[in-house]
């Protein structure tokens, strides 16, 4: 994941936060979830495989330190290289993100939001995984994510954090549709050559998931890479 910030003027800037997922998860099987923020399969053999990616896009008012606040689109394409952890829809809809920071803390949260409006017409030998293709293809998705951020930065590079994402399925039956998740990490800024890149580990605990199948608690690695800004000062 890296925001790629893209300056208007001295007050506005553009942003782009592309989200590439990876998930080392059962590749046969039945699968459950509707995007990449809910890839759940149940199955035996296990593989680590490309995801849906997500693409939000806006523009806000960007300070190294206090308020910083934006708004936009996000889309997510169904570029999974597995057709049962992917969710085989195009989508599109709003994103929002509020942030505040200073020398010691970042607090915020991220919050994105997508209908379906299209799908990748895709198919499949296997009957079963067509069958789940197919599925997927006649049902419409409707579902929200907030990633909320609580970071308290420490000496030499290193933070103690909480970024897990909590999400809602609106077409999810009755107590099935909100996955409310708690968490505990730590990260670590390094250097690769000359590019700065924080890495990430963090312990999600879900407080509440979908009854029938749905995340129980989960490790997420994550690395994050500074690239420089292409666009200099404009």
């Amino acid at each position: 994941m890296q925001r790629l910030p893209v300056p208007i003027n001295d007050e506005w800037t553009a942003f782009a936060r592309p989200v590439i997922t990876f998930y080392d998860a059962p590749t046969n099987g039945t699968a459950h979830g509707s995007s990449p923020l809910d890839p759940l399969v149940s199955g035996t053999d296990k593989q680590f495989k490309l995801g849906d990616i997500i693409l939000p896009i806006g523009i806000g008012k960007a300070k190294a330190e206090g308020w910083s606040w934006g708004g936009g689109l996000t889309f997510i394409f169904p570029s999974s290289s597995n057709d049962l952890l992917g969710s085989h829809k195009y989508q599109m809809g709003p994103t929002a993100l509020l942030l505040w920071a200073n020398k010691k803390w970042l607090v915020g949260g991220h919050l994105q939001h997508w209908w379906s409006i299209g799908n990748d017409n895709a198919s499949s030998n296997d009957p079963l995984i067509n069958a789940s293709i197919a599925a997927k293809h006649n049902s419409d998705t409707n579902h929200t994510a907030l990633q909320y951020f609580i970071v308290r930065h420490l000496p030499n590079a290193w933070q103690i954090r909480a970024s897990p994402i909590v999400s809602v399925n609106w077409n999810g039956i009755d107590d099935n549709k909100v996955t409310l998740p708690i968490a505990l990490g730590f990260g670590k800024m390094i250097k690769l050559g000359p590019m700065p890149v924080m890495l990430m580990a963090e312990y999600q605990q879900a407080l509440v998931a979908p009854d029938a199948i749905g995340m129980d608690h989960t490790f997420m690695l994550q690395a994050n890479f500074i690239i420089p800004n292409p666009f200099g000062s404009l």
